[in-house]
């Protein structure tokens, strides 16, 4: 969504200022202010974003989070992949 386009937060709905600036979150890529996209998510561990920590809502950010659980308990279970079947 192009940043001009939007008026206000996705989230709270608080209008864009001068001082209330507008913030993508990477993840599903909604128009935030700062304090409704002040999470991080490493994107080493997200397909399609990279390496470094990429700004989020709280959402995604909540999302982010149950993958990685999700992922700890999998690699717990199945163990680091030594070939053992």
């Amino acid at each position: 969504m192009p940043d001009k386009i939007c008026k206000v937060c996705y989230n709270c709905e608080e209008t864009f200022t001068m001082y209330r600036r507008r913030h993508h979150c990477r993840m599903c890529g909604q128009i935030f202010c700062d304090r409704c996209s002040s999470e991080v998510v490493d994107g080493s561990q997200m397909i399609g974003l990279g390496p470094g920590l990429h700004r989020s809502c709280g959402l995604c950010h909540e999302l982010y989070l149950e993958q990685i659980e999700k992922l700890k308990y999998t690699k717990n279970y199945y163990g680091s992949g030594s070939g053992n079947s």
